[in-house]
């Protein structure tokens, strides 16, 4: 009898349940905590964003090349995927605890960009060895395109479980100002997902899919079918370096990998502005006016919506994703993204309830297969590469790992750009105000009631931020929330226009056929 569920696959996405318990937490949470709890300042903040771009910018094409090539016979371990996962994984968890503790009660502004600057340093090195390796198992699971898509559903499945977690978190630790909660969830939230690496590292398969074929083809035609292993045993250290430069720069000349990572990159911009400055667009844009109060059960629902909804919506989208192929079902995406920009422009300026019903929309569509549907474009990317070079095994971490070198950066620029714009308009002051509040323990009765527009009434204290200074905040912030999203979506729609292997999907589904 067949099982219903595909035990290899479970596996696989184990690496993402595992990983999405932990990110979830990250991208919702770290820019929130560092601004409005320790208290980074911008110049800190950029300098850390920096040297962080430049760190990714080095360790993603240096860990795909390990574990695509190799580095010595000592290191062997690093070219299993599964291996990685199952040594590297828990250290991953570990790595993702160094944010939510301070180093110190004073918080020196030095200190606390010390702090972000180590923590991301470690938490992105971890990522990328446990991650690179989870895309490598995905690719070389199968070569058929039901099979990637059932892939694909797993991991949305993984992400919308792991994502489960945002109401407990928010709801627990009353959105954070219950903080030492919210410390003891992480800690939890870190064990779990190291017990699902260790799962995934345990019983994930180990053969490659296309190497496989390869070898049967081979046989087919008379041919000494001699394992790729057993080749690369007598390659020199040198001679892997020299093959990995080379295979890297075959790989970023070509226009459908260019058009794949470019597209992704404002993809990843526009994801990381909807998630990193969620919370605080809703609790400054929308919480005031009544709709979604601080400390609510509306509230705690409404980000789990955002975490959810996404995944939800993309698993509904399996069918359209089978039949179409990725690059339609990105395309539409795109379009109801700018749709939804510029009806919010247009209505929701004066409309809380409409504001919140975009930011809602605006996460469902910026996250929804924003790494399943990707991950369905690079295998088609990797085994054109694999064909056109004559290549005996499929580059899929070297892929992958160049695609994180272009890509990784925009999770950086996105909280650089939106922080730059916030401050100009005087959220800094906005942000030491409310703290003041809090460890005063202000209520709404000593503050006045101002009607800082013609529509929507705020709480401020008039004896530290004017009107017309919350009035610019206002608008730079729903002008931000708008704005960013539609010129990262029309940016990805025309990057993707040269892009060759729209249909590649239907010369795999008439091959397996």
């Amino acid at each position: 009898m067949k099982s219903i569920i595909h035990m290899p696959t479970l596996a696989v996405a184990m690496t993402g349940l595992g990983a999405a318990f932990i990110n979830v937490i990250f991208f919702l949470y770290y820019m929130k905590v560092f601004l409005n709890f320790y208290k980074i300042e911008e110049r800190y903040l950029n300098i850390a964003q920096i040297l962080f771009m430049v760190w990714n910018a080095i360790n993603d094409p240096l860990f795909g090349w390990i574990q695509d090539v190799g580095c010595g016979k000592r290191c062997r371990w690093v070219m299993s995927r599964r291996k990685v996962i199952l040594y590297m994984g828990p250290l991953f968890s570990a790595s993702f605890l160094l944010f939510w503790f301070p180093w110190t009660t004073e918080n020196p502004a030095w200190m606390v960009g010390l702090h972000l600057l180590v923590a991301l340093f470690l938490y992105d090195t971890m990522f990328s060895l446990v991650l690179s390796a989870y895309c490598g198992l995905f690719t070389e699971l199968s070569t058929e395109h039901s099979d990637r898509v059932r892939v694909v559903i797993y991991m949305e499945v993984s992400f919308l479980l792991g994502s489960m977690i945002i109401f407990p978190v928010d709801k627990l630790s009353r959105n954070l100002q219950d903080f030492h909660v919210f410390q003891y969830i992480c800690v939890a939230a870190a064990i779990l997902s190291a017990l699902c690496f260790l799962y995934s590292g345990w019983f994930s398969p180990g053969e490659v899919a296309q190497v496989q074929q390869r070898l049967e083809l081979e046989k087919l035609r008379g041919e000494d079918a001699v394992s790729i292993d057993d080749k690369e045993k007598h390659d020199s250290l040198g001679k892997r370096a020299q093959t990995g430069l080379t295979s890297s720069w075959a790989i970023i000349k070509e226009r459908d990998f260019l058009c794949v990572v470019l597209g992704n990159f404002f993809r990843v911009m526009r994801l990381i502005g909807s998630i990193s400055f969620m919370t605080i667009f809703v609790e400054t844009l929308i919480s005031p006016s009544g709709f979604l109060p601080l400390e609510s059960n509306s509230l705690s629902l409404f980000y789990q919506l955002c975490g959810s909804l996404p995944s939800i919506g993309f698993i509904l989208m399996w069918p359209a994703l089978y039949k179409f192929g990725p690059w339609i079902v990105n395309s539409f995406q795109g379009l109801l993204a700018c749709a939804n920009c510029v009806i919010a422009l247009f209505v929701g300026r004066h409309n809380p309830v409409w504001l919140a019903v975009f930011i809602l929309a605006e996460n469902i569509l910026a996250r929804a297969g924003a790494i399943g549907v990707y991950n369905m474009f690079l295998p088609a990317v990797i085994e054109e590469d694999m064909e056109r070079h004559n290549r005996k095994k499929p580059l899929s971490t070297l892929i992958f790992t160049l695609n994180a070198l272009i890509t990784k950066p925009a999770q950086s620029f996105a909280p650089m750009i939106v922080v730059f714009f916030l401050n100009r308009a005087h959220y800094e002051l906005f942000n030491d105000i409310k703290q003041a509040e809090r460890a005063q323990n202000i209520t709404s009765i000593n503050v006045t009631q101002i009607n800082v527009t013609s529509t929507t009434m705020m709480s401020y204290p008039l004896s530290t931020m004017s009107p017309s200074q919350y009035d610019q905040l206002y608008d730079s912030m729903f002008l931000i929330a708008c704005l960013f999203p539609l010129v990262c979506a029309v940016m990805e729609g025309l990057l993707f226009l040269p892009y060759q292997l729209k249909f590649r999907h239907r010369r795999q589904t008439i091959a397996a056929e």
